[in-house]
């Protein structure tokens, strides 16, 4: 039972509209104007051709529920009309009835899909790598699928180029999330980092499963289309299938250097340290994990990590957490240790992070997506609309958000006096004082140190490299030495 009420009243309205052609081809009409047996009840009363109409104009615009929502209760006045009662469902029907919704081919989600592959297999530039329906017979390329598995690929011409472009002797980055259907069929996620330091995704995998199987059909599919790939680095979560998945795909080049997310490291950490009941004690160990993590000198990693294992080998609260960690982390500390990642400039998955959260709170508007085709248009209008913004960058310029933290960082250097700049060591590390005077940054720069001794114009390519305010004092008090020591 509806809340208003059911429109039917258990008898006959006496009004009517009755029409007669003749024989001589008049028309005869009669009506009756007078109802009986009901009430005038606008929730009863359909929505007037005319504004319906009105409506659909402004959705095939683009306008938004709200807006139009509050157009409508804006308009107001004396009366209170039918088009005064309209709901969020009506507008979803007056959509549904003129056919505005976006990549919608069938009511049914599954044939919606299916019909729009069957289209884009017979278009030029066809963006879908592989498919397998639920319910359909394995192709060649899926035949290690099953039956009721799921899965397409997703990439397009511009994102097959990007892929090219940036992924050699660069990093590429994957992750999968949830949520962006009403099926809880994963999306994977493969991004490239384009000359301005910002995200861009180049080929997206839909699936019910995340098995090293389905990640393997997904990176042979890629590799038919585009050749061969040689990435410098592999970043992903800790899962391995990502990456194993990768090196079988790509075996006839060298494996990029695996990295693993800081942030999932992190997490994984947190989780593990609840095996230390000792609260005091867990949040000391953690502090030890944070600072070998961070820690950017080779040398200074290794005492540094035959120290904490030990120690957590020597106390009977750490011991289990000691071999969790010894298992797991130390004979792979390259994959996740900063000091061995420098030269990637990256440390956590934040490129996948960054576009999941765009996919999801900007173009899926934070709500629940239940349709999986609604999804499958979402991508390909976030992948055209990157391919803008990117033209954008190229041909009017724009800073990405890493360069302005980085200029943001340099003018902040400018302000931290050289007084407070010291040599630790000759030729080796050096301090730089904070300017509440309150701590003292530490920096082993032997890298920087080299570009010193060869040529003082090169202080201001390695200043570009590096984000830190401090090491960016530490470049100025350099570049003053180098400038008073050449005029002498």
């Amino acid at each position: 039972m509806k809340t208003q009420g059911t429109s039917k009243i258990s008898g006959y309205c006496t009004a009517a509209i009755i029409a007669q052609i003749k024989s001589d081809n008049c028309l005869d009409v009669m009506v009756c104007r007078t109802h009986y047996g009901h009430e005038m009840s606008l929730a009863h009363l359909r929505i007037p051709e005319k504004d319906r109409l009105a409506i659909a104009g402004k959705l095939s615009a683009g306008v938004e529920f709200q807006r139009i929502l509050d157009d409508v209760r804006d308009s107001i006045g004396d009366t209170c009309k039918r088009i005064h009662l309209l709901t969020r469902k009506d507008l979803n029907n007056i959509e549904k009835a003129y056919s505005f919704i976006q990549n919608r081919r069938h009511s049914d989600d599954a044939t919606s899909v299916h019909l729009w592959v069957e289209e884009m297999m017979a278009h030029n530039l066809n963006p879908v790598l592989f498919y397998k329906g639920q319910g359909q017979t394995p192709s060649k390329e899926c035949e290690q699928l099953s039956a009721n598995d799921f899965a397409v690929g997703i990439q397009t011409p511009l994102q097959a180029d990007m892929l090219k472009q940036f992924s050699f002797e660069s990093v590429v980055c994957v992750d999968s999330t949830h949520g962006t259907n009403g099926y809880d069929f994963n999306l994977i996620t493969l991004v490239v980092v384009d000359e301005h330091g910002e995200g861009f995704p180049v080929a997206w995998c839909i699936s019910n499963r995340e098995d090293k199987t389905l990640i393997q059909i997904f990176y042979d599919s890629i590799k038919t289309n585009i050749g061969t790939l040689s990435p410098k680095y592999f970043m992903s979560d800790l899962a391995e299938q990502f990456y194993s998945a990768w090196t079988v795909a790509f075996y006839n080049t060298k494996p990029p250097q695996k990295l693993l997310c800081s942030w999932h490291v992190d997490r994984a950490w947190r989780e593990n340290l609840k095996k230390v009941t000792d609260t005091q004690l867990r949040v000391t160990v953690y502090h030890s994990l944070r600072v070998l993590l961070e820690e950017t000198d080779e040398c200074m990693f290794a005492v540094l990590l035959e120290k904490t294992v030990q120690n957590l080998k020597d106390s009977d609260t750490t011991c289990e957490f000691a071999e969790y960690f010894e298992k797991y982390y130390v004979k792979r500390k390259e994959e996740w240790a900063v000091c061995y990642r420098k030269a990637s400039l990256i440390n956590t998955n934040m490129y996948v992070e960054a576009f999941h959260r765009v996919l999801k709170y900007i173009y899926l508007k934070g709500k629940v997506n239940k349709r999986l085709d609604k999804c499958i248009g979402i991508l390909l209008k976030l992948a055209r609309d990157k391919g803008f913004e990117r033209l954008v960058k190229l041909e009017k310029g724009k800073n990405s958000e890493r360069i302005n933290q980085i200029r943001v960082r340099h003018l902040s250097s400018k302000e931290i006096s050289f007084d407070l700049v010291h040599q630790v060591e000759e030729h080796s590390a050096w301090e730089v004082n904070s300017t509440d005077g309150k701590s003292i940054y530490i920096k082993f720069c032997s890298s920087i140190q080299f570009a010193l001794t060869n040529a003082p114009l090169l202080a201001k390519t390695v200043t570009s490299v590096f984000t830190c305010t401090h090491v960016a004092a530490l470049m100025q008090s350099f570049e003053l030495l180098f400038a008073s020591t050449f005029i002498l």
